[in-house]
């Protein structure tokens, strides 16, 4: 039954079932998928938000008893995100 929306997580659905309207699909989530996207961007934008905060990253850093794991660990959660500088 066409016309039909396929979604980059290989599930597909037909347009009526998501009652989408023609050319707003792009819009449109997976709603097999919806819940657990919505837990990612909340973790990432709880990453995003953490690394603003270098005073917990000094804080963990000098509580730790191995360093290493945590530069590791808070690398990994983006504290040390290098943003690329616009070219002017």
């Amino acid at each position: 039954d066409l016309p039909t929306v396929h979604f980059m997580c290989k599930h597909s659905f037909h347009q009526r079932c998501l009652n989408v309207s023609p050319g707003e699909e792009e819009e449109v989530e997976c709603p097999m998928c919806a819940q657990q996207n919505q837990t990612v961007r909340a973790i990432k934008r709880a990453q995003e938000e953490s690394a603003t905060r270098n005073d917990l990253f000094a804080d963990a850093l000098g509580r730790s008893g191995e360093r290493f794991g945590t530069i590791s660990e808070w690398f990994g959660r983006g504290v040390m995100d290098v943003k690329p500088q616009s070219a002017s």
